[in-house]
């Protein structure tokens, strides 16, 4: 009896001891493979807030950021805000469901650049800007930083001369 009683306990303990080293869930045990263009797709929702130091002006923009998947980037954006030079074509941007085309860069390491041009409406003016970021939340939520701005076509984009960031959530 005494030994059936220290058989027992042994084999629970190695039970025990192989339940916590086996993973969870059967075919789940290899690594994630590194974020890629492919790891992100879907609708976001995003918002950005803009503030110039110097100047003291504020601006806002909202909008959606579709990925499909293979590095293409589309949406629609609202902004009020100002864009002092070095952009001089971009000026007051006051936009209303303005759409936007683009692309996108995801990094093995979860960041991204995002580089689309939008066609301003009401004005049918077209500005191109880049944004740097990193996804977080299993690609559920986005991070963002506005850093170059300028014309879609035919010019040198400039850094931003104010300081707008923001977040994106996936819907």
């Amino acid at each position: 009896m005494k030994r059936l009683a220290i058989l027992l306990v042994l084999l629970g303990a190695i039970a025990l001891l192989v339940g916590r080293s086996a993973p969870l869930f059967v075919g789940h045990a290899t690594a994630a493979p590194a974020p890629s263009n492919t790891s992100v797709s879907g609708a976001y929702a995003f918002s950005l807030s803009t503030h110039d130091s110097n100047t003291g002006q504020e601006g806002a923009e909202v909008g959606t950021m579709v990925f499909d998947g293979a590095g293409n980037v589309s949406g629609i954006l609202s902004a009020n805000e100002r864009f002092n030079p070095p952009c001089t074509t971009c000026g007051d941007l006051i936009a209303t469901r303005s759409p936007y085309t683009g692309t996108y860069t995801v990094r093995t390491d979860g960041s991204v650049t995002i580089d689309i041009c939008v066609t301003n409406q009401p004005s049918g003016q077209q500005f191109k800007a880049e944004l740097e970021g990193a996804f977080s939340n299993h690609f559920g939520s986005l991070m963002l930083l506005l850093t170059q701005i300028g014309p879609c076509t035919g010019g040198s984009l400039s850094q931003v001369p104010n300081i707008t960031t923001g977040t994106a959530d996936k819907l």
